[in-house]
């Protein structure tokens, strides 16, 4: 399984990063949407794990933008410290994760959605 973080706090991106390798998962992060948009040309991604707050580029507007330009996404679970209903308002975010992030929660969930199971 390919994963795609985007967030742009350096500590949420590289926890999550080194959970999943240590589960011999590949890992691409990015800090921005626009450094996101970057990788999803060279890869491809089986799940993205998404920061809704972020600042030039929201979440939302990352979303909003991907879906449009490159048509249906991988499941995306979208990630925030705030109103864990919002993304629920976006069609298409697959689940939602609040912060502070419990990584076995995260990695289950993330195994939930691949497979199916989870859904918002």
């Amino acid at each position: 399984m390919k994963l795609l973080i985007i967030d742009d706090s350096a500590d949420t991106r590289e926890s999550l990063a080194a959970c999943f390798q240590k589960l011999g998962q590949e890992v691409v992060t990015a800090a921005s949407g626009t450094a996101a948009f970057v990788e999803m040309i060279r890869h491809r991604f089986d799940v993205i794990l998404l920061d809704l707050v972020m600042p030039n580029m929201s979440g939302s507007a990352f979303f909003k933008q991907a879906t449009e330009h490159y048509g249906p996404l991988p499941p995306v679970i979208m990630i925030t410290g705030f109103d864990a209903d919002y993304p629920k308002k976006l069609d298409g975010v697959a689940a939602v994760l609040t912060k502070p992030l419990d990584l076995a929660t995260v990695v289950q969930t993330v195994a939930e959605v691949v497979a199916g199971r989870k859904g918002v």
